[in-house]
């Protein structure tokens, strides 16, 4: 499925004839974003997974801000990797040393200061694009690290989206719960509350499907 097609699907499902209507274009763009959302935060999905190898250390300076110049901005990280030796050019010519995540007051209370310095063993998170590292590097180290990202929205100018070519079914299913509220005007779907509660039992049997098969790509990808 394609923006034309799920643009087309959630017309025929609402029976809405004027696709050109400023205010249900206003909701398509609001239901895309409910659904898009919900969908990334409910399932962890193995597409949504991106590796950024851009970041190199700076010696002395024990903070790594993670641009989201790249790959995009990271929600969630899954690894950190500072690459060895310094100076190495990508992970695949170097050797990848793995960081384990810690507290900020344990990085503070072992490198309380840049004498102790050396390849990154330990990370911690300042804030959501910041890493404190531990110990201070020593020298410029190129870092790789593993998360999940925001994919681009779907749009007239980003046609198909991860959900909308791997998951059309739960996408539509989860647009249609807000889609529903629209048409109801929120307020008064209080009293008449089936519709969205009937596409809300779509979607989460539609994500319990989905749901094993991300865990059976994960088993396979850990194998």
């Amino acid at each position: 499925m394609n923006y034309t097609e799920f643009v087309a699907r959630m017309a025929s499902t609402m029976v809405q004839e004027d696709t050109a209507d400023s205010d249900w274009q206003i909701m398509l763009g609001a239901a895309i974003d409910y659904a898009e959302l919900r969908i990334y935060r409910e399932l962890d999905l193995l597409d949504t997974i991106v590796a950024d190898t851009s970041l190199v250390t700076t010696g002395g300076a024990r903070l790594l801000s993670i641009s989201d110049a790249q790959v995009g901005r990271f929600v969630k990280l899954h690894s950190v990797n500072a690459i060895t030796p310094s100076g190495a050019s990508s992970p695949d010519t170097g050797t990848r040393s793995p960081l384990a995540p810690v507290s900020k007051a344990f990085i503070n209370a072992l490198y309380p200061s840049s004498a102790q310095n050396g390849v990154p063993r330990y990370y911690a998170l300042i804030d959501s694009q910041t890493l404190l590292l531990g110990p201070w590097p020593d020298e410029a180290y190129k870092m790789e690290l593993l998360g999940n990202i925001r994919p681009t929205p779907l749009s007239s100018s980003n046609s198909t989206t991860i959900l909308t070519l791997y998951f059309p079914d739960l996408f539509h299913a989860c647009a249609m719960i807000f889609a529903s509220g629209w048409m109801r005007n929120f307020g008064s779907q209080a009293d008449n509350p089936q519709m969205a509660v009937s596409w809300e039992a779509v979607y989460e049997k539609l994500k319990d499907g989905a749901a094993i098969e991300e865990a059976k790509k994960a088993l396979g990808a850990a194998a």
